[in-house]
C-alpha cells in the first residue's frame, strides 16, 4: 500500500535492527491518493530501501483486479528470505504469496481488518481470504479484533503476533515539550480559542464508511446524557 508518514519510523527502526536488510515495496502510492489524503512525500526523509510500483486494472470475468507487472522483477531480482504482505485484496499480493511459497520462503501477513471494518462480506470473498490465510506462515495483527478476525478465517492463534499501530512518539513528545502543551492554562486558552469548554473527546481520521464514524456520533449522544460537559470533536 501507500508508504504512510506514520509508518516511516517503523520501517526505519526495522531497517536499523536488521542492518538495512529490508526493502519496502509500495504498489498503491499514487499522487492522487496522497492529494486526497493530504499526505506529502519527501524521499529525503526515507532512510530505508524502498521503491514504488504502479498498479494497473485488469478485468477478469467482469471484475476489476489491481496488478503490478513489475512485481515479478522485484520478486526474482533479489534474494529475499521472508516477505511481509500488507493485505490479500490484489493480484499483486496473491502473486507474491505464490512465488514465495513455490520458492520455499516464509510469508507473513500484516493485517488490520476485523469484523467491524470488513467491506466485502460475500461468501466468495471469505472463501478467497481463507485460501490466502491457509498458506501464510505467520501473521501480524493490528490489535485483538484483527487477531480474532484472522482466527475466524482459519489462522492459528499461536502464529499471530499483535502489533499496536503507533506513530513517532519520540517526535511528538519532544514537540509537546517544546510547545509546553501539558500546561493546563495553555490548554484552556487553546480550547477557548476553538470555542470549546469542559472535557474533550477527540476523533482524528477519515470520514469514510469503514471508519464507522456513525458509531462515534451515536456514542456521543448517549454519553452527553451522562457527562453533559463532554464535547466530541471530529477532525
Amino acid at each position: 500500500n501507500i508508504i504512510s508518514h506514520y509508518q516511516v519510523p517503523l520501517f526505519s527502526r526495522l531497517s536499523k535492527m536488521h542492518n538495512d536488510n529490508i526493502h519496502v515495496v509500495s504498489v498503491r502510492d499514487l499522487p492522487s491518493m496522497r492529494k486526497r489524503l493530504g499526505w506529502s512525500f519527501n524521499s529525503k526523509n526515507i532512510p530505508f530501501s524502498y521503491e514504488i510500483l504502479q498498479e494497473k486494472k485488469i478485468r477478469i470475468f467482469g471484475v476489476n483486479f489491481l496488478f503490478s507487472p513489475k512485481i515479478l522483477s522485484v520478486l526474482f531480482d533479489k534474494k529475499y528470505d521472508v516477505v511481509v504482505i500488507g493485505g490479500y485484496y490484489t493480484l499483486t499480493a496473491w502473486l507474491t504469496l505464490f512465488v514465495f511459497k513455490v520458492r520455499g520462503k516464509k510469508v507473513v501477513l500484516r493485517s488490520g481488518t476485523h469484523k467491524y471494518s470488513e467491506s466485502n462480506t460475500s461468501a466468495l470473498s471469505k472463501f478467497m481470504k481463507r485460501i490466502f490465510i491457509k498458506y501464510v506462515d505467520s501473521y501480524v495483527a493490528y490489535g485483538t479484533f484483527a487477531k480474532e478476525y484472522l482466527v475466524s478465517l482459519g489462522a492459528k492463534s499461536e502464529r499471530i503476533f499483535i502489533e499496536f499501530d503507533t506513530v513517532d512518539v519520540k517526535f511528538l513528545r519532544e514537540k509537546c515539550i517544546d510547545e509546553n502543551c501539558l500546561n493546563a492554562d495553555k490548554r484552556n486558552i487553546r480550547k477557548k480559542s476553538l470555542g470549546l469548554d469542559g472535557k474533550i473527546a477527540l476523533y482524528v481520521g477519515q470520514l469514510i464508511e469503514r471508519k464507522n464514524v456513525i458509531t462515534i456520533i451515536k456514542t456521543a449522544e448517549q454519553l452527553n446524557t451522562i457527562i453533559p460537559e463532554l464535547t466530541f470533536v471530529i477532525v
